[in-house]
């Protein structure tokens, strides 16, 4: 099956009393002083979303940079056209670029004007808060080493609504189950004890192989010297 990786962009990825604005900001990466105030509030205002309850396997893992990609995400914000352009025009000759904006005319004529051909891209149009998504964006998880695809979706440590949900919605585009990071938590101890189970079990085969390959050194016995 073709992979898809959510390693983002790096460049790709407010607020009133305790109700978050649905604006788009030119945010800084970094923590601003105004969000560490409303931190503690906006952790406490998540509602449930994606998938709830845990992913019904426990064979997981994460996929690798160098894997093949499906596709490419990015948030198009307006402040950083020129290496966005970039990035499309290069990536869209290996795959798919999806492409998170507000207005998907106005990215499409921005594009064509610095003939990036329209070629491989998707738009999504969202509203966002910054364009850091490679810090908000999901990670893509496999299950039965490359059988399935879901996307883990963490909590932003950043009290930004709008960029926290983007991975909902090019998750949904993309048709992959997307579990938050709570679900994932109720599966942890599962996890723990498969691996506690399975160093037992690797801890009792080495004594076995101990045990069935020991045999006693056999001295043998002195005999008498005679002196002339």
């Amino acid at each position: 099956m073709k992979k898809f990786t959510s390693v983002l962009v790096s460049l790709s990825c407010l607020i009133g009393t305790l109700s978050f604005s649905q604006i788009e900001e030119n945010l800084p990466r970094n923590i601003t002083e105004n969000e560490k105030l409303l931190m503690e509030s906006y952790l406490q205002s998540f509602d449930d979303r994606g998938i709830s309850t845990p992913p019904p396997f426990s064979n997981l893992r994460t996929a690798a940079e160098w894997e093949e990609v499906q596709a490419l995400v990015v948030t198009w914000t307006g402040s950083y056209n020129t290496i966005h352009r970039q990035i499309i025009a290069a990536a869209q000759l290996e795959c798919e670029v999806i492409v998170m904006c507000t207005d998907s005319n106005a990215v499409k004529s921005n594009l064509a004007s610095n003939s990036v051909p329209d070629l491989n891209i998707s738009f999504i149009e969202i509203g966002y808060n910054s364009v850091w998504i490679r810090d908000y964006g999901a990670n893509s998880v496999y299950v039965d080493d490359v059988d399935s695809l879901i996307l883990v979706d963490w909590i932003y440590n950043r009290p930004r609504p709008l960029d926290d949900v983007i991975p909902d919605a090019y998750a949904a585009y993309l048709g992959i189950d997307i579990y938050p990071l709570l679900s994932l938590l109720l599966l942890l101890p599962l996890l723990l004890l498969q691996e506690f189970l399975l160093l037992l079990l690797l801890s009792l085969l080495s004594f076995l192989s101990i045990l069935f390959s020991y045999r006693p050194i056999t001295v043998p016995s002195s005999s008498s010297v005679s002196y002339s």
